[in-house]
This record gives C-alpha cells, sequence and structure tokens, in this order.
C-alpha cells in the first residue's frame, strides 16, 4: 500500500540522517584529537623557544653588568635635569655591548642628522642638504661647485622625509623595486642587489637616490632588536655601516645623508656606527637645547663604546631661529663649547671647539609653505641661499673634520 511505502521511505532517510550523524560526530572527533596534539606539539615548542631566549636575555644581563663602570658625566645630560645614570636595566645601555668587530673605513662622507627629540627640523635640513649638494651646480651663484651624487635614507618610521622627496619626484605606480625601503640596506644580500633596489633618480632630482621609510619601520627595529639581544643573529648594529661603506655603495655616491627618529632605536644606533660625521640640529630654546646636550653626552658614551669610533661631530645646526632668540643662541653657543671641552667626553680631540654653526635656519613661513608643494630649495632664490650657506659652512666642516 501507499503509506507503507511512504513509511519505509521515511525510515530509510532518517537511518541515513542518523549514519551521516555518526559519520560526522566520529569525523570532529578524530579532528579534534589531532588538532589538540598539534597544538599540544607547538605550545611545547614555544616553551623550549622560550626558555633560550631567557637563557639568551640572562647572558646578556650578566654581560653588560661586566661593563666598566661609566666615567665623568651621566649620559642623561645635567644634574639639574632630572636624568640618573643610565643601569644594566636600561634599553640604551643594551647599545653599550661589548664590540668585537670593526666596519672598514669610509672613502666617502656619510652625515648622520640626528637628535633625541622631535621638532627641530631634521628633515628638513635633510632633504634641502641633498637638494643643495647634488644641484648648485644648476643655479648660477653656486654654479663652479661640483654637483653631487646623493643619497638619502630615511630611519624614521614616520616617513616625513620620504614623503618630501617622492612628492618630488613623483615616481609613477609601481614603478618601485618591492624591496626599495630602507629595511633592505640591513638585509644579508649583496650590496649590488641592495643598490639596484632603491628609489633611482628622477628627471628633476638627477642625482639624488633614496630609501625610503614607513609605518612599520618600527616594529622591524624592535624585532631585529629583539633577536640581536636574544642571541639569534649577528651584531646588527653595523649591518647598516657594512652596507653603506661596501666598495658598491661608496663609488656609487659622492655624499650619503641619513635622517633618524627621535629615539634610540636600531635606526638611529645603526646611523651612528655607519656615519662619519654627525650634525645635530637644535631649536634655541631651553628644552631643545637640553636635549641636544643629553644627545652630544649619549654619542660621546657609545662612541668610547666602540659602536661609532671614527664619527666626527660636524657641529649643533641652530634651527627655527627668530629675531626673539638670538640672545638665546649666544647662551647656546657658550654651553656647547664648555660640553665639548670636557675632557671625559673627548669631542675636543676633533679640533672643533665652537660647534654650534654660524649660519642658522630660520624660523620661515615661505619656507615652511614650500614645502608643502616640494623641497623649499628649489622654489626661490631666498630659500637656496639660507641652505646654500648651511651646506656650505657642513662642507668645510667636514672636510676639516677628515
Amino acid at each position: 500500500m501507499a503509506w507503507r511505502n511512504a513509511l519505509e521511505d521515511v525510515n530509510l532517510i532518517w537511518a541515513t540522517i542518523g549514519s551521516a550523524l555518526v559519520g560526522l560526530t566520529g569525523a570532529f572527533a578524530a579532528g579534534y584529537r589531532l588538532a589538540e596534539n598539534r597544538f599540544s606539539q607547538r605550545n611545547e615548542a614555544l616553551k623550549r623557544e622560550l626558555t633560550r631566549t631567557a637563557a639568551h636575555l640572562r647572558q646578556a644581563e650578566r654581560d653588560l653588568a661586566a661593563l666598566e663602570p661609566r666615567e665623568g658625566p651621566p649620559i642623561g645630560g645635567e644634574p639639574d635635569s632630572g636624568a640618573r645614570a643610565l643601569d644594566v636595566e636600561d634599553e640604551a645601555n643594551l647599545w653599550l655591548r661589548p664590540v668585537t668587530d670593526q666596519l672598514p673605513q669610509a672613502t666617502k662622507p656619510i652625515l648622520v642628522i640626528a637628535n633625541l627629540k622631535g621638532g627641530v627640523a631634521k628633515t628638513m635640513l635633510a632633504a634641502n642638504l641633498a637638494a643643495y649638494f647634488s644641484m648648485r651646480g644648476t643655479y648660477p651663484i653656486t654654479a663652479a661647485l661640483k654637483n653631487k651624487r646623493v643619497l638619502l635614507i630615511d630611519l624614521d618610521y614616520q616617513g616625513s622625509l620620504s614623503g618630501i622627496i617622492l612628492d618630488a619626484m613623483s615616481p609613477p605606480p609601481g614603478a618601485q623595486h618591492p624591496n626599495h625601503r630602507a629595511q633592505s640596506l640591513f638585509t644579508n644580500n649583496s650590496p649590488n642587489d641592495i643598490l639596484a633596489w632603491r628609489v633611482h633618480p628622477a628627471a628633476n632630482l638627477p642625482r639624488i637616490s633614496l630609501y625610503p621609510a614607513e609605518y612599520g619601520f618600527d616594529d622591524f627595529e624592535a624585532r631585529e632588536f629583539q633577536k640581536w639581544v636574544a642571541g639569534q643573529q649577528g651584531d646588527i648594529r653595523f649591518k647598516l655601516g657594512e652596507t653603506l661603506r661596501s666598495t658598491e655603495f661608496q663609488n656609487a655616491f659622492d655624499l650619503t645623508i641619513i635622517d633618524t627618529g627621535p629615539r634610540l632605536t636600531l635606526g638611529s644606533v645603526s646611523a651612528l656606527a655607519a656615519a662619519t660625521h654627525l650634525l645635530i640640529p637644535t631649536a634655541p630654546d631651553h628644552r631643545s637645547r637640553e636635549a641636544a646636550s643629553r644627545f652630544l653626552r649619549r654619542v660621546s658614551e657609545l662612541r668610547r663604546s666602540k659602536v661609532c669610533p671614527s664619527i666626527k661631530l660636524v657641529g649643533i645646526a641652530p634651527t627655527l631661529v627668530t629675531a626673539y632668540n638670538q640672545d638665546f643662541l649666544e647662551t647656546a653657543r657658550a654651553d656647547f663649547k664648555a660640553i665639548v671641552a670636557e675632557p671625559d667626553l673627548d669631542w675636543a680631540a676633533d679640533g672643533e671647539t665652537d660647534v654650534v654653526l654660524n649660519s642658522t635656519l630660520p624660523f620661515s613661513f615661505p619656507i615652511q609653505r614650500a614645502a608643502e608643494q616640494s623641497i623649499p630649495y628649489l622654489a626661490t632664490v631666498a630659500i637656496r641661499n639660507t641652505f646654500r650657506a648651511i651646506g656650505a659652512e657642513i662642507e668645510e666642516r667636514m672636510t676639516r673634520a677628515s
């Protein structure tokens, strides 16, 4: 009968569904057990890795504790600044770990523009000095001077310098190599490969090359720093210097300019280790001057620890100067002269006593407006004259310091 056939069909359907549910339940249970086993294995591997890392960190602390006590003023600056001498638990002191290898001599200048304070026009100086040195022969007043092949490196994760230069170059989308960013300078690839990856000169900036930075460079710095401290790679402090001081890079450029962020990170420490010359920009106000003096003492500590033994101080560059802070500028000049003369800082041996530059970067609305469009040096004769004076004095001081 029809109703019996229908009943048999229903029973068959329920039996099929039941069998499928049993199969799915079994498969789920087996999959769960497999995932659980894999998770357990992964967990054990992570525990072993953490144990090894902790052992490396304990050894790093013992190495740092064995360092000779610091002589002279504390690295933090004047006593009234509230700073204290750094101990082995400070991240800054990890950069002072003993040095076993030294970089080769550089045949071309590598200028790092650095300070541990933001807002003092580091990026403005880097961009416009690159334009001055690479294009000065183009303009009548400096036509007799040779144009230089300039390499710009942005090691500040905010990428301000990169934005200025890339906007001026206007490269077409997708024109750059995937590895064109500053991270490539820290890799183990051959110098020729890294050199080929850079942002190449553009028609309007025919002698400027660039390795840009962007958000994410700070993550790269943190990862590489942690791997080095944990003993998982070689001395990352000198990787940039090995690249920039290689024969290939020294032959490709007449001048390298490095812009750094306002912290003592992998980028800034590596730049100091790689550089032949140091320029410290500072605004002529109390906080900026104090930050610059602390940074000068910190670099002295790095230099004594052989992290950057050959770096020469080009000078302190007064920036954002107005008619209302000229008297404060003279106070800063006397203060820095006294700091450089301190015997335990060893800067006087470089031969520069009055380290504050005579040429200044003024606080200028025309320069600020021009920076929103392109590199200010390209805009007007008056702006070019400002950076021409600064560039000429820096070049003279670098020549004397070499």
